[in-house]
């Protein structure tokens, strides 16, 4: 996989997937080819592996403080 290459599929799959999926299916698909003996360079697999921990948690920090920031303002009426 060559870098080119691998900006094409992040800027489509983003389209189509979203962000967070994207990148966890390029980790686990270089993961496997690396497993399977093919040559894949060890900076794209750091790469992906940093955005995509990264990412999720940026993700996992805003839905814990949008919940946080919610909860006063709107309580929850059983």
């Amino acid at each position: 996989m060559k870098f080119e290459n691998l900006g094409i599929i992040l800027f489509f799959g983003v389209i189509v997937l979203g962000p967070y999926l994207t990148l966890l299916i390029l980790l686990v698909f270089a993961g496997i080819l690396k497993l399977n003996g093919i040559c894949v360079h060890d900076d794209i697999l750091k790469f992906i592996s940093n955005i995509t921990l990264m990412l999720f948690l940026i993700l996992f920090l805003s839905s814990y403080l949008f919940r946080k920031s919610i909860t006063p303002i709107c309580p929850i009426i059983d």
